[in-house]
């Protein structure tokens, strides 16, 4: 696929005249590229001086085939040093994860951007998945574009563009992904309070519900205690992750009264998520008064 003129422009002024050849660890060429997607990336053996020069060169380069593998090498590392896939990593790999420094590579997040936005007009907001096996390990493969928000999110946090940006890519069907990117990017905006707590009230999928009541719990706002605490009922089908967000505010400001008062109330109820938020109260209080 050839890239458009407007993106070309774009990597002849950030990179200037096409690279030269790159040889790393005695790869070149595709076959190196191919290697850090999906293996390279997470080498040890690979310095981040390296790790930085492949993406540098591939943006320089302008061969899609280029971009598209180091774009999805920085994918697959992302969500990953986010711990987001912790468990299953440290299931398959009995290795450190190398931490990385792609935001120190020049003009990758204005380049994320417009690779996305290109990718997004040509393609749509809709896209198919597929199969790809990474280090041994089945995974979920998106376009290569698609990847570009979680990357920028895990690299560049706290970055007001890269949280516009957010809000921008933001697909009503995928409000668990903005949830992520917000969290990975460790915003703590108006703005992101606000679709957290639309997430965690709105009636619409439950893991959602489940991802914006842990959100709230981990960046603890005041309209986002306000927005637990009138979310504290058995139905709500996030009780359990909003009553473990509750109990993970400081107690100075923790609503213990309407907790305890949920816990009597609801002491018989044999729902298996009331259950674990009983649970979950009553062995803090148990905690609490074994301290004393």
């Amino acid at each position: 696929m050839k890239m458009s003129m407007l993106l070309l422009v774009f990597l002849g002024l950030v990179c200037g005249s096409q690279a030269e050849d790159l040889t790393v660890m005695n790869r070149s060429g595709l076959e190196l590229y191919e290697w850090f997607e999906v293996e390279g990336v997470f080498s040890l053996e690979l310095s981040d001086e390296d790790a930085n020069a492949i993406v540098t060169h591939a943006m320089s380069s302008q061969e899609p085939e280029f971009i598209r593998h180091a774009v999805m090498g920085m994918g697959w590392h992302a969500p990953v040093i986010d711990g987001l896939y912790e468990e299953l990593f440290e299931r398959k790999w009995q290795e450190v994860v190398p931490s990385r420094s792609f935001d120190q590579v020049p003009r990758l997040k204005e380049f994320l951007m417009d690779y996305y936005r290109e990718g997004e007009y040509r393609n749509g907001t809709g896209f198919q998945t597929e199969a790809a096996i990474v280090n041994g390990i089945a995974w979920v493969k998106i376009p290569a574009w698609k990847a570009a928000p979680s990357i920028l999110a895990t690299y560049f946090p706290n970055d007001p563009e890269v949280h516009d940006f957010i809000f921008e890519t933001h697909e009503d069907d995928q409000a668990q992904r903005t949830l992520i990117l917000l969290s990975s990017g460790k915003f703590r905006t108006d703005e992101a309070d606000r679709f957290r707590i639309e997430c965690l009230d709105r009636d619409w999928n439950r893991h959602f519900r489940q991802f914006a009541a842990t959100a709230l719990g981990e960046f603890q706002t005041p309209s986002g205690l306000r927005a637990l605490e009138g979310a504290l009922k058995p139905d709500h089908p996030a009780i359990s992750e909003v009553v473990k967000a509750l109990m993970s505010f400081d107690e100075s400001v923790r609503p213990s009264e309407a907790l305890q008062a949920f816990a009597a109330r609801e002491r018989k109820n044999a729902h298996p998520d009331v259950r674990l938020a009983v649970q979950e109260i009553e062995n803090d209080t148990l905690d609490a008064a074994t301290a004393h």
